[in-house]
């Protein structure tokens, strides 16, 4: 009776855990609009970078559209709700670089080249705290991502 007991209240407790953090991942990802992240990736950029008035507008521009681009492509990928093949994965895969490095070379037209030199440095700094969060989530589930 106890194992019984103790089990049911082991799978509860998993069960939480499981649904705080999806909530979390729903609450971080549709904390901001696209155009509030672009707002706010812009006004980075222009502490780092140093942008002039003409440069920050060209540049929210810029952000905006890419992220709009990246929600709706996350938003589809969500509403599908099946699971992707390896060839599916391929191709969003693709898809995402393909974007990015228009996107790099929307911002390198806008840049000058010591701006564009400091802003190659700047995503390193983001994608790092990104793939340690990453990292820390799966080492806590018993999986490894590396």
């Amino acid at each position: 009776m106890k194992k019984i007991i103790l089990s049911g209240v082991l799978i509860l407790f998993v069960l939480m855990a499981f649904a705080q953090e999806k909530a979390q991942q729903e609450r971080r990802g549709k904390q901001f609009t696209a155009e509030q992240r672009a707002t706010l990736l812009t006004k980075k950029m222009q502490l780092h970078l140093d942008l002039s008035s003409d440069q920050y507008k060209k540049l929210l521009t810029v952000n905006t559209d890419f992220l709009n681009k990246k929600q709706m492509a996350m938003e589809n990928r969500e509403s599908d709700g099946r699971e992707i093949s390896k060839e599916g994965k391929f191709d969003m895969l693709n898809a995402k670089m393909d974007a990015r490095i228009a996107y790099q070379n929307e911002v390198k037209k806008i840049l000058n080249e010591e701006q564009f030199e400091k802003y190659l440095k700047m995503p390193k700094d983001i994608e790092m705290r990104h793939k340690k969060c990453n990292h820390r989530k799966h080492h806590r589930m018993g999986r490894r991502h590396w």
